[in-house]
Parts: structure tokens; C-alpha cells; sequence
């Protein structure tokens, strides 16, 4: 008997599968850029017609493919934006931030597809239906259907998290912390060799910082970011050693081509292999320093994934250890949050939070990213009327 809530794929050709999810990577990539450039001038006629066309690019694919509930999926979004284009609705904030959720809600559903070739229509369905009734509401019930998909797809995150935030508002990043946090000394013999090591690793971590222009302050941020999730673990790791791998854990990107790490277009196998080589590097030169085996460990294993797809061992769960698992959720939360040499934009909060989620037990380890989830909940939580006043 059918079923109704997925889609079959194991009569489409592999080939058209592959060739159907590059298109969409680069399909998105252009519709986000689009996206937020209609949120700052709704009335810029060459993003629209840009946004248009990879939008029929993109569901033309989809159909080319057989994948029907997907084409249908973009034609709700596509009809919505051309309410935008004949200005019979304004384009407005909440209306971006649901179109990307949407959006990255597709591709999310489109890599599972292809790991069990079959295509979840729930979720897909009560989105799209949700566009549907936005192209004839009024513009207020338009804003209440944009935040109602905004809640769907948020989760938990839609109700503790601003649903929206200034790209310049500086509230909602990390702050830089004025000097490197001083755990408690377990071995006070080492004390001043340990506060040295640390004082001199922050220092090469601004100079690292300086190599790309869009790194300013970056160790600073995820040194308190990885600290403060460190707290929400259930067994907490050592402070210092973390310390000294968040600030060394790029260390070998400074080994690297400035040309390659500012690139902004995708990167060759030749150049992807030479940025891999960073782990290597950064771990051999922590190693030779006493009293760091810890954090030499931790550099060497935050680009290993739970799933065995990391690099540069293909270690799984529990072969990775917990400053590992915290700074590569801390480095993508960073990558998404703020721009980068191939996205001149930031992304909000809440689809950094989804799209960390969305990756538990694969790229994340789930109880990490448990951690991280509390973390930002209690970090962002929208205070009481009675707290703010």
C-alpha cells in the first residue's frame, strides 16, 4: 500500500539525482543573496528578475527530475514573490526569513532524500499550504502566515530566539573577552608556564584572525562561545586545554594561500586538499609545546564528524573527543552567523540553530549539540515584561 507521506525514488535515474542537487546548492547560494538584497530595497527590479529566474531554474530541474512535490513546493514559494514583484504585497523581513527557512528546509530534505531515496512530504506539504493561503491574504494575515512557517520550522528556537535581528546589531554576537578566562590551576607548579602559554597562543590567534578579513575578533568569539558551552555539558572538559585549542585550532591556515582563503567561489580538489592540511599542521606544532596533549587532540579532531565523514582520520562518536565535538559546532555557528569571502551576509540566529540541528548525529554529536541548544536558549531568551522594564 502507499505511502502517502513520502515520495518514492528508486525509479530515478542516480544520475538525475546528483545532477538535481548541485543545481539546487547553487540555486539556493543565488536565492539567499537575492533574498537579502529585496529585504534592504524591496523595489531593486534586477534581484527580482534574478530571483526569478533561478527560482524557474531551479523548479524546472525538479521536475526534469521527477521530483514533482519539490517543483510544486517552489511554484507556492514563486507565486508569493509574485505578489512582491506586481507589488501587491510588501516585501518585508518576516517574508525573507521565511522563504530561507523554507528554502533551507528543502535542502535538508533533499540530502535525506538521497541517503533513503525517498522524499518526507509532511513537512514540505504544511509549508507549502502555508503559501498558498499567503498569495490571496491580507498583507497583516501575510505577516501571521510568514511567522507561523517561521514557528514550524524554528522549533523550539522560534519561541526563545529574536525571530529577527539587525545585521549591525552587535547584541546578539559574542562578546570579545579583554584577556583569556583563568580556570582554576589544578597544578599550581605550572600555573605561570600555563598562563604564559595562554597569553602567547592569543596573541598568534589575533595574528591568524588577520589573515582574513572577515575573521576580525574571531578567536575572541568562539573562545567565549566554546567556554560558555562548555558549562552546559554534562561533564565539563578542561577549561585550559580548550582554551588553547580554540585559539590554535586554525594555527595552520596561516600556511596556507591568502588567494584560497579568500576565495569566494568553490574551491578546487588541489586547493581543498591544501586547506585540510591545516589540521596537520596545527597539531604538530601544539604537540611539541608541553602540558597541551589535550588541546593537540582537540585540534586535530574538530573537523571529524560523528558520522565518519570527517576529516583527517574518518573518526565516529566516541573516538572524537568533547573539545572536538564543541569547537566544530562553535566554528559552523560562527561561519553561519557572520559573512564570509564566498557570502557577503550574515545569517539570523535561528537558522544557524536549525541548521545545526539538522546535522545532529551526522556533521554534530547530539549531546553537544544538546548543550549548545541550552546555551543559546538561556543565552537569548526573551526576558519576562517585568525583567525589562
Amino acid at each position: 500500500m502507499p505511502n502517502d507521506s513520502c515520495f518514492d525514488l528508486n525509479e530515478i535515474d542516480p544520475e538525475l539525482l546528483d545532477d538535481f542537487m548541485c543545481s539546487l546548492y547553487e540555486s539556493l547560494d543565488l536565492l539567499e543573496h537575492d533574498l537579502v538584497v529585496l529585504e534592504r530595497d524591496p523595489q531593486n527590479e534586477k534581484a527580482i528578475h534574478s530571483l526569478f529566474r533561478t527560482v524557474h531554474t531551479l523548479k524546472g530541474n525538479a521536475r526534469m527530475c521527477m521530483l514533482d512535490p519539490l517543483s510544486e513546493y517552489m511554484h507556492c514559494i514563486e507565486d508569493v514573490m509574485s505578489e512582491v514583484r506586481a507589488q501587491r504585497l510588501t516585501f518585508t523581513s518576516l517574508i525573507k526569513e521565511a522563504v530561507l527557512l523554507s528554502l533551507d528546509q528543502m535542502r535538508t530534505e533533499s540530502e535525506s532524500m538521497i541517503q533513503t531515496l525517498e522524499l518526507q512530504l509532511d513537512s514540505i506539504l504544511e509549508v507549502q499550504q502555508s503559501f498558498v493561503r499567503m498569495r490571496s491574504a491580507t498583507p497583516m494575515d501575510v505577516e501571521v502566515l510568514a511567522a507561523e512557517v517561521i514557528k514550524h520550522l524554528g522549533g523550539e528556537f522560534a519561541q526563545e530566539l529574536p525571530i529577527l535581528e539587525s545585521q549591525s546589531d552587535s547584541k546578539h554576537h559574542i562578546e570579545t573577552p579583554d584577556q583569556i578566562p583563568a580556570p582554576p590551576i589544578n597544578e599550581p607548579i605550572d600555573a605561570d608556564a600555563i598562563k604564559r602559554d595562554l597569553i602567547f597562543f592569543r596573541d598568534i590567534s589575533v595574528r591568524v584572525d588577520a589573515i582574513c578579513p572577515y575573521w576580525e575578533s574571531r578567536s575572541g568569539r568562539l573562545l567565549d562561545f566554546c567556554l560558555r558551552m562548555n558549562h552546559y555539558l554534562d561533564t565539563p572538559i578542561d577549561a585550559m586545554q580548550l582554551s588553547a585549542a580554540v585559539l590554535l585550532h586554525d594555527l595552520g591556515m596561516s600556511f596556507i594561500s591568502r588567494d584560497i582563503i579568500n576565495k569566494n567561489s568553490k574551491l578546487s580538489p588541489i586547493e581543498e586538499k591544501e586547506v585540510k592540511r591545516h589540521v596537520k599542521v596545527g597539531y604538530e606544532w601544539i604537540s611539541r609545546i608541553p602540558r597541551w596533549p589535550e588541546a593537540a587532540l582537540m585540534i586535530q579532531q574538530h573537523h571529524e564528524r560523528p558520522d565518519g565523514q570527517g576529516y583527517p582520520k574518518k573518526l565516529t562518536n566516541d573516538q572524537i573527543c568533547a573539545g572536538a565535538k564543541i569547537l566544530a559546532i562553535a566554528d559552523t555557528f560562527f561561519a553561519i552567523t557572520n559573512e564570509r569571502a564566498d557570502r557577503n551576509h550574515k545569517r539570523s540566529l535561528l537558522r544557524a540553530a536549525k541548521e545545526i540541528n539538522s546535522h545532529a548525529n551526522s556533521q554534530f554529536d547530539a549531546s553537544t549539540v544538546l548543550a549548545f541548544n541550552q546555551m543559546l536558549k538561556d543565552q537569548y531568551r526573551r526576558k519576562p515584561a517585568s525583567e525589562a522594564t
